[in-house]
């Protein structure tokens, strides 16, 4: 990573360079270089590439909502220019990669590179990033089962950038230099609304390093499950502000144990800021996965289930919009005996309100122990009307979340 850089050569390059008309890209594309700007759409999906993605200086890379990318390339993307995945939440991006994700290259000037940005993404594997770019946004993103020999090392040199809203688990830890220049007043990076799940590849979650003083804020997040350090300060130490985050019940002092630098010193002041511990997840930050293969809907023919009771079959809840956008449906299978389970949406104000329960009493049960009062002989379901915006939707299990959050636009 380099941390100085000349501001005005950067505007320069940047400014000057034009952008070329979009066009596709080949359905039988397995890697190369792209130049000028280019789009992989779905027509070409799933897309095996065998040899790595170039992106040089001046050229753009879109990636269209629903392609799928399997890769066995050593290094996936190698950018100078832009990277663009812009999957939906109806129609994500999918990427499996048994080799690096990516990793920017700097030009002949030592810039970082033009652009990276990914949303509504699911990264199955791959090893740590090494990212360094001018502009950065990862959002409402799956990170899963990466392959760590370090961390995920990201260079934030815009105060625009944008880490939020995306469900971390197996993965790497990241490696943060939080620089926006030797110029003006400093700033912050703020990564908000992130899971972060315990995990056994990495020493540590989140490193954070200033040459200039900027500051990592961490708010609304949920660090989970956590048995080693979750933040620690970087090479050049800067300072980290840590506000309402949720550290799955953990004490403060548990928490500053799993915080270096939270303690300070009699020779210098803590360089991780603690302040308000969250008793639970905040609403906007996932409790799972966003893009999970559901668990197998119910078949039109479910004539086999007649006669079945709690113990034919192992308890299952999801949802799942319907055709039309305008209406989603709760689903929950195989309800054990004395189980609250609870169909939960989202006010106007952020809370989770009760929309339909069920516990299974011995009133719907049978003389041999088969349901008597579910739909489809073995199916608690109902039906909500999806409300214009974004509807946020959970299923509890005695007060336990086991599905969820779920995102429906209309």
């Amino acid at each position: 990573m380099k941390y100085l850089k000349i501001l005005l050569i950067t505007a320069f390059l940047i400014s000057s360079t034009a952008m070329p008309a979009r066009a596709d890209l080949p359905p039988t594309f397995s890697g190369g270089a792209v130049t000028g700007s280019l789009v992989l759409g779905v027509s070409g999906s799933p897309y095996r590439i065998t040899s790595s993605i170039d992106i040089p200086a001046g050229s753009v890379l879109t990636i269209s909502p629903g392609v799928e990318i399997i890769s066995s390339a050593p290094t996936l993307f190698r950018v100078q220019g832009v990277l663009d995945i812009s999957g939906s939440e109806k129609a994500p991006v999918r990427i499996s990669s048994s080799g690096r994700f990516i990793e920017t290259i700097q030009t002949i000037t030592d810039e970082a590179s033009q652009g990276f940005s990914m949303r509504h993404t699911e990264l199955n594997g791959g090893s740590q990033w090494s990212v360094d770019t001018m502009s950065l946004a990862i959002e409402d993103s799956d990170i899963l089962n990466q392959t760590c020999s370090g961390a995920n090392e990201i260079a934030v040199r815009s105060p625009s950038a944008s880490f939020r809203g995306n469900f971390i688990q197996g993965a790497c830890g990241f490696s943060l230099d939080v620089n926006f220049g030797v110029f003006g007043p400093r700033n912050q990076f703020t990564m908000q609304n992130n899971l972060f799940s315990g995990n056994p590849k990495s020493g540590f979650w989140i490193s954070a390093s200033s040459l200039w003083e900027d500051r990592l804020e961490l708010v609304n997040n949920s660090f989970i499950n956590l048995t080693r350090t979750a933040l620690k300060p970087g090479f050049f130490e800067t300072q980290v502000l840590a506000d309402n985050n949720y550290w799955g019940g953990l004490s403060l002092d548990r928490v500053r144990d799993l915080a270096i630098g939270s303690k300070g010193s009699v020779f210098a002041p803590p360089s991780i800021q603690l302040n308000t511990l969250s008793s639970a997840s905040h609403p906007m930050t996932p409790t799972k996965a966003h893009f999970a293969t559901p668990v197998t809907q119910p078949s039109d023919s479910v004539a086999h289930m007649a006669g079945h009771g709690p113990s034919d079959g192992d308890f299952s809840a999801w949802t799942k919009v319907l055709a039309g956008g305008s209406q989603m449906k709760f689903y929950a299978k195989y309800l054990q005996p004395g189980q609250k389970v609870q169909f939960m949406v989202q006010d106007s104000d952020g809370v989770y309100q009760q929309f339909a329960w069920k516990r299974i009493t011995s009133a719907d049960l049978g003389p041999e122990g088969q349901y008597t009062n579910l739909q489809n002989h073995v199916y608690f379901i109902r039906t909500f009307d999806l409300k214009p915006g974004k509807n946020r939707v959970r299923i509890y299990v005695d007060g336990q979340l086991v599905w969820g959050t779920k995102t429906y636009t209309r």
